[in-house]
């Protein structure tokens, strides 16, 4: 039960952060902040939910869920600081690049993942049989 409740505050939290992160640093925001601002806000959002989702799975008992949730993340930051890296350094590269980091971006500060995952803890947890005898 304890691990439900926190799974539900999680995604709570991680729904505000989403919400916070479109409606201050999204929509209409670039007229009152400057891009740097914006960019720091969404870089924000993303390490919030990176460490909301740690905290949430660190004590299931499936412990590649919090492995794989710090892989996939570590691998979007990597991404998204190699193309700021680029586009700091004025080295020529698609736009794509940058539209391919934003959307990534974008796709994993939703919450949407975050239930991807538990809908994996799920079917681990009552699809998979845990030993040979339930086959």
């Amino acid at each position: 039960m304890q691990l439900k409740r926190r799974f539900l505050i999680s995604l709570i939290v991680i729904l505000l952060v989403s919400w916070a992160d479109v409606f201050f640093a999204g929509t209409h925001a670039y007229v009152f902040f400057p891009l740097v601002v914006r960019q720091i806000l969404h870089f924000t959002a993303l390490l919030l939910t990176m460490s909301i989702g740690c905290l949430n799975w660190k004590d299931y008992d499936e412990k590649w869920l919090l492995t794989l949730w710090l892989a996939v993340y570590t691998i979007l930051i990597l991404i998204i600081m190699g193309t700021a890296l680029l586009y700091l350094l004025h080295v020529p590269h698609s736009d794509t690049l940058v539209r391919a980091a934003i959307y990534l971006r974008n796709r994993f500060t939703w919450p949407i993942i975050f239930l991807v995952w538990y809908m994996l803890h799920l079917m681990t947890r009552y699809v998979v049989p845990k030993n040979k005898e339930q086959v």
